[in-house]
């Protein structure tokens, strides 16, 4: 049993200590090897610490140690202070020394026996359902500026716990955050906790990563030791590439905003322009119902052919001013306008989706579903960017789609208006000729009046299917404007202040980086690798 349990202490310990760079410049490892009472309470602290060889006979180093003693050769040494000078000749130096100081993460342990409350002491011999429930609370807190807010963050200490277990006595062993290797004579249980990285980041699947829970049943209680392995490390700098790879999202973002905000402003502009448009149709086709009235009355009575000749050619021109009206050609203006607002956003955007293309890809997005996503095995923070790049590269290529076929539509209703208008308006050309002869001499008179007629009617025809198509139009552009102000609303916006959301947590990691690098030591502020090993007895 000693063999297993110093075994899963060297594989605790191997699996948290960082190798250093040797480089010319001192080198420091520090391992706090700690007792802890059953309860957490701290006992006695023991500090090891390495010195690498530094190429040169005399070592210079800085401690806060008490009772030095070197573990690993007879290399002298003289204390100043806190200035400790090693006469090295050229070796590694192993020393060990004492200090009574607060550990920065606290451990607290509780022991329950069938769900009541126990001293450890108390418990062996005994059975029923064992809880052991040890928390850990973070103490190395700073307030750091985060978006020109002070924010309390924590140093990012990774805390990795286990013991063993025999199967003789113990059965349905289970452990929180964790992990349970049977051996088939006994469990090895491991699991890791994070103190503080909630109140850091906020985030709530970490709320429960200041605890561990460990439950079993027992026919004979017997006490195992725990052992806890803490490093101030949670992500390297190296981690953090992925996140310089986001600003270059955020950016998109931020243009796909300004472009949707652009086109939902020429969807406006359309409305308003189709509005106009629909407006003049309509006045059109009242204007030549009237002629058409004026005609029948013409052909029926030629004792008042005079005055409805008259009126008929005022009424013919009221239409020609109205059709040929600046309002006209302002509407078709604005249709052109629009088709080249929509042409550099389809552009902008199909840009945007090039830039997004390669992560797109890469992580095969297109064939992931949102839930297919969240299953990956990634950090909570790139799960979330992944989403929002998924988001952001289908609903750039739903937004070209849907501005092709506005500009489609844009360019049939331009060549159908203008068709339709140059009809119109050689119709009215003609129709005013015929006029014009027919006052001018009344031997042809009902011929003429006949032949009018029947265009006056042909035209009335042709003004109601403009009207009919300039409505559809119409409507058409209001259903367009209110599903663009809709994706915009529901879609890019909600997307922007994803982004502005996963600025923070990058911030955050970023900070908590650096509180992570700036650790410097337990027992001195000179050390470049901090190991933390307890053992509950």
């Amino acid at each position: 049993m000693k063999r297993l349990n110093k075994i899963l202490s060297m594989v605790l310990v191997s699996s948290v200590i960082l190798l250093p760079n040797k480089t010319l410049a001192l080198t420091k490892d520090e391992t706090v090897y700690t007792t802890l009472k059953s309860n957490g309470e701290l006992y006695k602290t023991t500090i090891t610490n390495h010195l690498y060889n530094s190429f040169s006979d005399k070592i210079e180093d800085t401690t806060e140690l008490k009772n030095i003693l070197n573990i690993n050769g007879k290399e002298k040494f003289i204390i100043n202070g806190s200035k400790i000078s090693w006469d090295n000749k050229g070796n590694d130096i192993f020393y060990q020394g004492e200090i009574e100081k607060e550990l920065p993460i606290e451990t607290s342990v509780k022991y329950y026996l069938d769900g009541k409350e126990m001293d450890s002491k108390d418990m062996p011999g005994k059975k029923g359902q064992v809880k052991i429930v040890m928390d850990f609370k973070n103490n190395d807190s700073h307030i750091v500026n985060i978006n020109n807010e002070q924010e309390t963050l924590y140093t990012p200490f990774v805390v990795t716990v286990g013991t063993i277990l025999n199967n003789k006595n113990n059965s349905n062993v289970e452990i929180t955050n964790g992990k349970i290797v049977n051996s088939g004579s006994r469990n090895i249980l491991v699991s890791v906790a994070a103190p503080g990285l909630y109140d850091s980041l906020g985030i709530e699947e970490f709320k429960n990563m200041d605890s561990i829970t460990i439950t079993y049943d027992t026919t004979n209680y017997k006490e195992s030791s725990i052992y806890i392995v803490a490093t101030p490390k949670l992500l390297e700098s190296s981690d953090l590439e992925v996140f310089n790879k986001l600003d270059n999202i955020y950016s998109k973002v931020d243009d796909l905003q300004t472009n949707m905000n652009t086109i939902e402003n020429g969807a406006n502009t359309l409305e308003e322009g189709a509005s106009k448009l629909a407006s003049g149709s309509k006045e059109i086709s009242d204007n030549l119902g009237v002629i058409a009235s004026y005609m029948k009355q013409l052909e029926a009575g030629s004792l008042e052919l005079d005055n409805g000749l008259r009126q008929t050619i005022n009424s013919l021109e009221s239409v020609s001013n109205n059709l040929n009206s600046g309002n006209t050609e302002e509407s078709i203006a604005s249709l052109i306008t629009l088709k080249t607002k929509n042409t550099y956003a389809i552009n902008t955007l199909q840009n945007a989706n090039d830039q997004l293309a390669y992560n797109y890809n890469n992580y095969n997005l297109a064939n992931l579903s949102y839930e297919e996503i969240n299953s990956l095995s990634y950090d909570q923070a790139t799960i979330s960017n992944l989403i929002t790049l998924k988001k952001t590269y289908e609903g750039n290529l739903s937004l070209i789609t849907l501005l092709t076929y506005n500009n489609t539509a844009i360019d049939s209703t331009i060549k159908v208006s203008k068709e339709t208008l140059n009809n119109i308006n050689s119709l009215i050309t003609n129709l005013k000729e015929a006029l014009n002869k027919l006052e001018a001499g009344s031997n042809t008179i009902y011929n003429s009046t006949s032949m009018i007629r029947s265009g006056v009617d042909k035209l009335y025809v042709g003004s109601l299917t403009l009207t009919d198509g300039v409505s559809t139009l119409y409507n058409g552009t209001a259903e367009l404007r209110g599903g663009i102000a809709s994706y915009n609303n529901q879609g890019i916006k909600v997307l922007s202040s994803y982004k502005n959301e996963a600025m923070i947590y990058t911030t955050k990691l970023e900070k908590l980086t650096d509180l992570s690098n700036q650790y410097k030591g337990f027992s001195a502020d000179n050390v470049d690798s901090t190991t933390f090993v307890s053992v509950v007895k």
